[in-house]
């Protein structure tokens, strides 16, 4: 991104990071992404109230809860998992800190069934399932017509 942002002469633009292993992200999505008001950088997530656990140093410790006090799921609070579909930042702050995510940091909250990241073989077959089922829906209507 740095090489592309100095080439050609960008350093004062607003920069829309789109990855293509979120295929599901779409016009909506961006437009309202970048609707947001007052912030520096911004990246799409999705919210999940599932208990996150990290292995550190073969131990695992709680990430998103006190397993000490564990609260019923309806009751924890929700989280925001970062999908990788989409990132907007001012270039010159990507130069300045190394980083797509600098000074105020805010979120586009995007559904999680378009949050799919491919990834790898088992991804393209969840995306292929996805299209399949949105392909049939489309068909059905049609036929009602």
């Amino acid at each position: 991104m740095e090489e592309v942002i100095k080439n050609k002469n960008l350093k004062d633009n607003r920069c829309f990071f789109i990855q293509a292993t979120s295929p599901l992200l779409n016009e909506t999505d961006i437009i309202s992404a970048y609707k947001k008001d007052k912030l520096d950088s911004l990246f799409t997530s999705y919210l999940t109230k599932k208990f996150i656990w990290k292995k550190i140093n073969n131990t695992f410790v709680s990430l998103s809860y006190n397993y000490k006090k564990r609260e019923m799921r309806q009751d924890h609070k929700l989280s925001h998992v970062e999908n990788g579909a989409l990132y907007i930042f001012e270039t010159k702050n990507l130069l300045h800190s190394k980083n797509r995510l600098h000074k105020k940091i805010g979120t586009y909250i995007m559904p999680k069934n378009r949050s799919l990241e491919i990834d790898g073989s088992a991804d393209i077959n969840k995306l292929k399932i996805i299209l399949n089922k949105k392909n049939n829906y489309k068909k059905k209507i049609l036929l009602l017509y």
